[in-house]
């Protein structure tokens, strides 16, 4: 399987493939054996029958073929890179699309092929990586603002949501560290376009607001602390059904990112 690499977490991808083998490569030897034939001239007498008027000895050369067996020992280096490492660890991988939605756990190693992913939070990415650029700087009341959300922003991810073939829903995050996030100077815009493939530990089904940054967090607990001052609105029992099936309709099943692939193909693979 040959891939295009546009994100890999090296850490959670190096020590799950030092799980499966801690054994690296790094030289190889192979021992070659050459053949050569030398010819050794004999002569040799051989008692040849003709016709009644002659009986002749004629002399004859002939060949003996000896085996002259040469070792040769050849060096070769073996590069350890992200791709070999990663596809130890795809191998490893269950497909997502074989697997019984009852059969899957929680831990599970998956690959998720054919993904339309979308990002969530395209907007408030912006306005972190404006903030951690530190072009602006923001105080109230004497206080820097900038600092405040400085641990909140390095704490800050991408949130993606995406879909298969099979209609079924998946959610992941990768963290901001706003600089060399990507792998080969992809940027997040590569990942929107076309589908792509995920490699990740399964966590189960979560709601898709489940799943938020620490900004988001504080954002929402200050509307939440707005909204209880308003008044109680009463929900019937045809409401609450109406929200569970919507809640329902909710659920993604959540990915931990190791790496985001593009499998590519190469050649006239269909003709053979």
């Amino acid at each position: 399987m040959l891939f295009n690499i546009y994100y890999i977490n090296t850490f959670k991808m190096y020590e799950i493939k030092m799980m499966i083998n801690n054994r690296m490569k790094t030289t190889e030897q192979a021992e070659k054996q050459e053949q050569n034939e030398d010819g050794i001239e004999a002569e040799t007498e051989a008692e040849v029958k003709m016709p009644s008027i002659f009986n002749l000895k004629a002399r004859a050369k002939a060949q003996n073929i000896t085996n002259d067996t040469r070792k040769f020992v050849e060096n070769f280096d073996i590069k350890t890179t992200k791709s070999t490492m990663l596809k130890e660890v795809i191998e490893k991988c269950s497909d997502f699309s074989k697997i019984k939605k009852k059969d899957l756990k929680e831990g599970m190693l998956l690959k998720v092929d054919s993904l339309k992913v979308e990002l969530t939070n395209h907007e408030e990415i912006i306005g972190v990586k404006v903030i951690n650029n530190k072009t602006i700087t923001m105080t109230y009341e004497g206080i820097d603002i900038g600092k405040v959300f400085d641990a909140a922003v390095k704490d800050y991810s991408y949130i993606f949501k995406a879909i298969n073939e099979g209609k079924e829903k998946f959610l992941f995050k990768i963290p901001v560290t706003f600089e060399n996030e990507f792998e080969s100077m992809y940027s997040v815009n590569d990942i929107l376009i076309g589908k792509v493939g995920i490699i990740g530990i399964y966590k189960g089904k979560v709601e898709e607001d489940s799943i938020k940054n620490m900004i988001d967090i504080l954002g929402k607990s200050q509307k939440e602390s707005e909204d209880s001052t308003k008044d109680i609105e009463i929900i019937s029992s045809d409401d609450m059904k109406e929200n569970n099936t919507g809640e329902q309709d909710n659920l993604y099943h959540y990915i931990d990112i190791i790496a985001i692939i593009q499998e590519l193909h190469i050649g006239n693979e269909e003709s053979k």
